[in-house]
């Protein structure tokens, strides 16, 4: 995966300004976070249609008109869930007893990678989608706009995520908390063009 040291940073609300007394702790909570990873995900691919400007996904409405825009044109929909596993979970609360700098560097690495394993996701729902002539939409969130984090339930049934140790709890957050669910739309390349 290629972990982006800036976004570390960024995460801990860092400026970009090398900063010497942190980057040694970064690199060891990132070698504690990717040793703990056990990076697992789901995907599958959904018809989809229109009604009054809105999807339809696997014959669902979904009110959404900020999912609607982000999936103007597309044909079909795949569904992702992606989740770094519960060791990096119990690394991060351990390290909250001791020391709650480490914990929060510990935290950044892990939405780091978190945010690399999606992106590898992402890479390969698009070369798969290059393949059968078509391109791919950026991923779009529950929780997102006007996509409520309710939509998170539909996700579940449709994918089964427990299959991979991921649970839903009532407030709709997931456990492992280094988990992603998310939507891609894919619609066919226009001649001349490329993704």
């Amino acid at each position: 995966m290629n972990i982006s040291r800036s976004e570390i940073k960024r995460y801990l609300g860092m400026s970009q300004v090398k900063q010497e007394d942190v980057e040694p702790l970064i690199e060891e909570c990132l070698e504690v976070i990717t040793a703990a990873c056990s990076p697992r995900y789901l995907v599958r691919d959904f018809a989809l249609e229109w009604e009054n400007g809105f999807p339809v996904i696997d014959g669902e409405l979904v009110v959404s008109s900020h999912l609607a825009k982000n999936l103007q044109g597309c044909t079909s929909v795949v569904f992702f869930v992606a989740t770094l596993g519960a060791e990096v979970d119990r690394r991060i609360r351990r390290a909250q007893a001791v020391s709650m700098a480490r914990a929060a560097v510990l935290q950044a690495c892990a939405a780091a990678v978190t945010e690399a394993f999606c992106d590898e996701i992402n890479q390969t729902i698009r070369d798969d989608a290059k393949k059968e002539g078509l391109i791919c939409h950026p991923r779009y969130s529950p929780g997102f706009g006007d996509l409520t984090l309710d939509y998170q339930k539909t996700v579940f049934r449709k994918l089964n995520p427990e299959r991979i140790g991921v649970t839903l709890n009532d407030s709709l957050l997931m456990s492992p908390s280094k988990s992603v669910t998310a939507l891609i739309g894919r619609k066919p390349m226009q001649e001349g063009t490329s993704e």
